[in-house]
């Protein structure tokens, strides 16, 4: 049987198309009351730059803000030096988007900036001054960013570095049971880590860069501590995702049987502890901290530390191959990278919370 279900808006759609419709309201009466003649372009502006989050507004909106200034002031320049025509459009757009291109601050307004050398060029009537009509059309965007912008942070707001922790925290959860899960398959046989899974965390953790710049435009939620240690994670869960991609690979290689074994019980160990603290540090950014706080990881790695000396010692390595070995000693350097960065993390959540 045929369903709507599927076809029903969620609830966070429905609530950004009602601010989105708030704000192209609110522009258009703002540019009423300023006698703002092609108010239009205030709606438009304030749909293009309402976003799902208060970061992602703030970022649209200056950069639209900055292209219609910049445009607005070649158009202006381009009608002074020759009256409008088809050729100074393309003069004017060519100039404008090598201006924006140069300028690393500008190179993602040089569309908004092409388009604002066209309404002033085409559109500014020969009676009126080209200042005129470039400020009005940079007055018309405004009121759209302005409009959209206040929208986004005072009806139902939701911030970038709010949606950032969340993805932090589902991303240290992925990363847990990865770690879990290409441990097991060494010690137990279990089932290799699947590759998709391992590309959509390196995805993910990609994705965190364009929140992190959401988020720093947001002020009062990435002020201070919480803010620095929201970007302590970002390029902490980059290295992290590579500590997988290692461990995996290790063991595929590792042979079934092979002298991991000899300390099978401590890696297990070691790593249900790094995986302990992994799902409290994701509960922690969200603020639902796991009820028994984790262990700390350096005695567990100085235990296996301690289990291998002791097993160089009896000359428990003769009895296997050389690259068993080597793997095993090359598994354990990334267990510890691992911890010491799990380690880092830790105290900077703990330095948050003062």
């Amino acid at each position: 049987m045929f369903s709507l279900r599927g076809l029903m808006p969620t609830k966070q759609m429905t609530r950004h198309a009602l601010k989105t419709a708030m704000a192209a309201y609110l522009s258009v009466l703002v540019s009423i009351w300023a006698g703002l003649e092609y108010g239009y372009w205030a709606a438009i502006s304030a749909v293009i730059v309402m976003q799902a989050d208060l970061g992602g507004s703030i970022r649209i909106g200056l950069w639209r803000l900055m292209g219609t200034f910049v445009g607005a002031v070649v158009g202006i320049l381009c009608l002074f030096i020759y009256p409008a025509s088809p050729f100074l459009l393309a003069v004017g757009v060519f100039a404008v988007i090598l201006v924006c291109s140069s300028v690393p601050a500008l190179r993602a307004s040089f569309r908004i900036a092409g388009i604002t050398v066209a309404i002033v060029v085409l559109g500014a009537p020969s009676t009126v001054s080209p200042i005129f009509v470039g400020m009005e059309r940079f007055l018309e965007i405004a009121v759209g960013v302005f409009s959209a912008v206040l929208i986004s942070g005072l009806v139902w707001p939701s911030h970038a570095a709010g949606i950032l922790r969340t993805e932090l925290s589902l991303q240290l959860l992925e990363a847990a049971s990865l770690y879990r899960a290409a441990m097991e398959h060494l010690l137990s046989g279990a089932p290799p880590v699947d590759k998709d899974r391992l590309d959509a965390l390196l995805n993910m953790t990609r994705a965190n860069r364009e929140l992190l710049d959401k988020a720093r435009r947001e002020a009062a939620p990435f002020s201070g501590n919480r803010g620095q240690v929201l970007v302590r994670f970002v390029d902490a869960l980059e290295r992290l995702t590579g500590h997988a991609r290692a461990l995996d690979r290790l063991a595929r290689a590792l042979p079934r049987m092979g002298y991991h074994q000899e300390v099978r019980e401590d890696l297990r160990v070691l790593i249900n502890v790094m995986v302990a603290n992994l799902r409290h540090m994701a509960g922690e950014l969200v603020r639902r901290p796991e009820a028994v706080p984790a262990p700390e990881i350096r005695p567990y790695l100085h235990r296996v530390e301690e289990h291998l000396q002791e097993l160089r010692e009896h000359g428990t390595p003769k009895g296997y191959a050389l690259d068993a070995v080597a793997n095993l000693y090359s598994l354990f350097e990334h267990l510890k990278a691992l911890g010491r960065e799990l380690a880092r993390l830790r105290e900077s959540l703990q330095y948050s919370a003062r």
